[in-house]
């Protein structure tokens, strides 16, 4: 499944707009807790719940049969025959069986492992940003930094991770790894600070030229690269908080007119569409010239 803008890794319409439309006071309260200006789109950002793979099924082996030496060219035949036919079907049973030994099934299973403890650390964020948003208690908003520096430790431990996984491998292709892994290892990225983002961003530009990574995550990628800059965003997907009408806004955007074509090349449906979606936000697009 594509992931596209922020609406995919939020799980409903109404949990983001719950979260980003109802709720504009946690803004305030959260930035007064950590003694920093906090709220942005994309900051709290879900990981995909991965599907896992079912585990290799095992077969029992036939009884040995009994040996008849007027039996032997024949049975060499079919020996021969049977031994071609697997071989033949081997890339086509191992494609139906993700649970299947690899070289690079056990890289696999961790980046997904990543990507659901990732998911667990983040929902947990999500509940403890609901309940700060309506309680003064000052034990809810310890608890809440805890969490926020639980977050940025895991986060810390997943970079370092990655880097000593691209070291070896390169950058985590969806051929090798599957959709799923190669995802998990964007989102480390996404969730970084802007060097750690640029140093990957040739990696994932080459991957998503040789069809190995989504064209979609580049997208989210180089807006938000652009936007840290202080540039304007080429795909319209960052969105900010207006901290005087507590209104989520886009950030600006270059060739504007031209938007939607530039997302219909990555798989991004039409912005009115996805702002509508995701935060209920009317949009009209620029008339072009």
């Amino acid at each position: 499944m594509a992931q596209t803008d922020l609406m995919s890794i939020f799980k409903s319409r109404g949990r983001v707009s719950g979260l980003l439309n109802g709720k504009r006071a946690i803004s305030k309260r959260i930035s007064k807790t950590l003694g920093r200006p906090f709220f942005g789109a994309g900051r709290f950002v879900h990981f995909r719940q991965p599907n896992r793979p079912t585990a290799a099924g095992e077969t029992k082996s036939d009884r040995p049969t009994p040996y008849n030496s007027g039996t032997t060219n024949m049975r060499n035949k079919i020996t021969f025959s049977m031994t071609a036919l697997i071989l033949s079907l081997a890339p086509a049973l191992y494609a139906q069986n993700p649970g299947a030994a690899s070289p690079n099934e056990a890289l696999r299973r961790e980046l997904v492992k990543i990507g659901e403890d990732n998911q667990k650390q983040r929902q947990e964020m999500m509940d403890m940003m609901d309940r700060l948003a309506t309680s003064d208690s000052e034990k809810v908003a310890k608890k809440w930094k805890l969490v926020v520096e639980r977050q940025n430790e895991l986060d810390i431990k997943n970079r370092q991770r990655l880097d000593e996984i691209v070291k070896e491998h390169g950058w985590p292709k969806t051929s090798a790894f599957g959709p799923e892994a190669s995802g998990v290892a964007f989102l480390i990225v996404q969730h970084a600070e802007l060097d750690y983002q640029k140093k990957y961003l040739p990696l994932i530009k080459e991957a998503v030229a040789r069809n190995e990574a989504r064209p979609s995550d580049l997208a989210l990628l180089e807006d938000r690269i652009l936007t840290r800059e202080g540039k304007k965003q080429m795909y319209g997907t960052q969105l900010k908080l207006n901290q005087k009408s507590q209104v989520m806004e886009l950030y600006p955007i270059e060739d504007e007119e031209n938007v939607d074509t530039r997302r219909a090349s990555v798989g991004m449906p039409p912005l009115a569409q996805y702002l509508k979606k995701a935060f209920d936000i009317e949009y009209v697009p620029p008339r072009k010239n």
